[in-house]
């Protein structure tokens, strides 16, 4: 591939090295990261990807000192123009976007063009002689007539899903590594704040999760109250659209008082004399005493005896 021979194509890391002599550029590249921080803490405001998308390229330009910059997303096996900026060129900016969503413009990555390899190494690369290398996306190259450019792939969760391209057209200026250090610095900061969008939408998602299981427990919960023991102590004798009424056997219904048949619920449960008391607001000798007429109007010698009549009375639900 003739933009990727290691002068012109290489790691990262062999560009984070600034000779102390390169006054200029160093100078730059401080001016540079400054106003990345700025720019990053802008994007990080910004909770829709296609919005941040739209933002990056002109903050690389005017944060990091390009003239030009294209944002690229991966869609299955090509690269598709997400946003343009070109500095004082709305219409010319236009046309690359247009051009950049068309099939003719959308550069393939299984036909082996520098952002393939670019895919496999994770890390920024300087495209040089752009307008005569064939791996180079052929139609927006020959739209915008850049010399050379800069080429960095955007990373989120260790996926590659987007590039960001980006040139000094106007200044006619060829990129250098300085250009790479900092488009490499920008891109890292623009795959965190991707991620953090991921995991802020994860996190949504599993509170929506949350609230409709803990919507349905309560709902649940309810209904079985109103099914098992609809006991509202004190309360007048309910009609016939109660949920218990429907299973009462009419010999035990007219038998027992109203009172009774509350009573008669919580002995279903389990309860105690000292927890009827407590649930019906009445004292534990009173609770006692209507247990004891419930046995005696039901001819049963205990507790359990008094149950199983009332369950075998009561038809099972239908």
């Amino acid at each position: 591939m003739r933009a990727a021979p290691d002068s012109q194509v290489s790691d990262t890391r062999s560009a984070s090295v600034i000779s102390p002599v390169a006054v200029d550029d160093g100078v730059r590249l401080h001016r540079a990261f400054r106003g990345m921080s700025c720019a990053l803490a802008e994007l990080r405001e910004m909770e829709v990807p296609d919005q941040l998308f739209d933002a990056v390229a002109i903050a690389a330009s005017r944060k990091c000192g390009f003239d030009r910059c294209i944002v690229f997303v991966v869609v299955g096996d090509e690269l598709v123009a997400q946003s343009v900026y070109f500095h004082g060129h709305e219409e010319w900016a236009a046309d690359a976007l247009r051009v950049g969503k068309e099939p003719r413009g959308r550069p393939h990555l299984r036909e082996f063009i520098v952002e393939t390899e670019l895919v496999r190494r994770r890390s920024a690369a300087i495209v040089a002689d752009a307008q005569n290398d064939p791996h180079t996306p052929r139609a927006l190259v020959e739209l915008t007539q850049t010399r050379g450019y800069v080429a960095a792939p955007i990373l989120c969760e260790d996926q590659v899903i987007g590039f960001l391209h980006a040139d000094h057209h106007f200044h006619d200026r060829e990129v250098g590594e300085i250009d790479r250090t900092i488009l490499s610095a920008f891109v890292i900061g623009v795959g965190l704040i991707l991620e953090r969008q991921v995991l802020r939408r994860h996190l949504e998602r599993q509170r929506a999760q949350l609230q409709a299981l803990s919507g349905e427990i309560s709902a649940v919960a309810q209904t079985a109250a109103v099914i098992d023991f609809q006991v509202h102590p004190g309360a007048a004798e309910a009609g016939p659209q109660r949920a218990i009424d429907l299973v009462w056997d009419p010999a035990v219904r007219e038998c027992l008082s109203v009172r009774e048949r509350e009573v008669i619920q919580l002995l279903v449960a389990g309860a105690t004399n000292a927890v009827i008391a407590r649930r019906l607001f009445i004292s534990e000798s009173t609770a006692k005493a209507h247990v004891h007429h419930i046995l005696k109007k039901l001819g049963a010698s205990n507790r359990a005896e008094a149950v199983a009549k009332f369950l075998r009375a009561a038809p099972p639900p239908s």
